[in-house]
């Protein structure tokens, strides 16, 4: 999958809007936040809406939208990924400590103590520990 697109080249595409399609991104993006939490019918007025100041916008803005567009959906689909990767591999590490607290009989291990003891056993393979090197280093962020 390519790189997602940065929020500077969106920009940079961005200031090629007329005056009237700023106005409408800028209305466009405000409004985001406020369909969070909205019902479905709530949702579809407010795309309707926004989709019908675009067409009433001319051609060349049209055609930048339709880029802008493009651009958002591949970040999402980039953020979407990542994060896709990312809960694959806390769930392959949480499986191998896991696996060590079983072998063990140590109640509460450490990411890096687990891998550490699997290892010192002979119950880790390289493929694992290739793995655990490849994480061990990354900062997590655990929503509370």
């Amino acid at each position: 999958m390519a790189e997602a697109p940065s929020n500077e080249m969106i920009e940079r595409l961005a200031e090629k809007l007329s005056p009237e399609g700023k106005e409408v991104l800028a209305r466009m993006l405000r409004g985001e936040g406020e369909t969070l939490g909205a019902s479905d019918e709530e949702y579809d007025a407010a795309v309707r809406e926004t989709a019908e100041r675009i067409s009433k916008l001319p051609v060349s803005d049209q055609e930048i939208f339709s880029r802008l567009f493009s651009l958002y959906a591949q970040q999402s689909a980039e953020s979407a990924e990542e994060a896709r990767r990312e809960g694959e591999e806390i769930k392959r590490a949480a499986d191998i400590v896991q696996r060590a607290i079983e072998l063990s009989g140590v109640e509460n291990m450490r990411v890096s103590e687990a891998f550490e003891w699997l290892r010192k056993e002979g119950e880790l393979t390289e493929e694992e520990w290739r793995f655990y090197e490849s994480v061990k280093d990354r900062e997590v962020e655990v929503p509370i």
